[in-house]
């Protein structure tokens, strides 16, 4: 008797990638309630008011971005940097310079998008196990993600993948029922960054994490962008100290190779 081998199991369709513009997606449970929707949690991140309370949402964060880049538009854009805040004392808050390579030109639109890449890089261990929530002995230690809000000032970023402020259809559906390319047959701008923040939307959705994205004004996302603004001077201070160096002792010495 022979025996065939058994027939693989049928794929399951991949669930379809769903996007979310904050406060709007809640505006029935909040029933215009929009004030003081940023609540700081016991250790130190950013949380959602839960609806009809004064209390924070522990199951979710609050991620703020935002991204820097002199004379954008420009032959002298040379340079940009990223800010990414969880809160005053959190570890994972950082500023950063975008590193510099021939096919990356820098714009302000490819540092927030770096930006929220990192952001979401950064939610991530949180949605698969906690962490955020109490202290390291608290069993609440163990509450996962479930709602991570990224808030920007960025219309580029928010218009992109949470639609308009009318509740309009988010541009990425757009993009993707178009494979990406333009009504002139060219492809969307960023592209390579997009499918970055793509991956990263779907990773976290397998791991039943709600990302939305809220548009704030610039004065409510100053923690981020003071800290793309550093990310910035930080880096161009270690360059001007190492031009100093060069041009007072020559170059830096290399290694010498040992004999075989």
């Amino acid at each position: 008797m022979i025996r065939h081998p058994a027939a693989p199991p049928p794929r399951l369709p991949e669930a379809k990638l769903t996007f979310g513009r904050f406060p709007i997606s809640r505006s029935i449970d909040y029933n215009r309630d929009l004030d003081h929707l940023d609540i700081t949690g016991p250790r130190g991140f950013h949380h959602i008011r839960r609806p009809g309370t004064s209390a924070p949402d522990r199951s979710s964060i609050i991620v703020a971005i935002a991204g820097a880049c002199p004379n954008n538009g420009t032959g002298d854009a040379q340079r940009s940097s990223c800010g990414v805040y969880f809160g005053d004392s959190c570890r994972e808050t950082r500023g950063f310079r975008v590193d510099s390579g021939p096919a990356t030109p820098h714009t302000n639109q490819r540092a927030e998008l770096h930006a929220a890449i990192a952001a979401l890089d950064a939610v991530k261990p949180f949605c698969e196990k906690g962490g955020h929530w109490g202290s390291s002995t608290s069993v609440d230690k163990q509450c996962r993600l479930t709602h991570v809000v990224v808030k920007s000032h960025s219309s580029y970023i928010v218009e992109a993948v949470g639609g308009g402020k009318r509740g309009q259809s988010p541009c990425m559906k757009t993009w993707m029922a178009n494979g990406f390319v333009t009504a002139q047959g060219l492809s969307i701008k960023n592209l390579d960054l997009w499918q970055e923040v793509l991956q990263r939307l779907r990773d976290l959705q397998k791991l039943s994490s709600v990302v939305e994205f809220w548009l704030v004004p610039k004065a409510e996302n100053q923690a981020a962008r003071e800290l793309a603004a550093a990310g910035q001077s930080r880096r161009a201070a270690a360059e001007e100290m190492m031009a100093s160096f060069r041009n007072a002792y020559g170059p830096f010495p290399t290694a010498k190779k040992e004999p075989k």
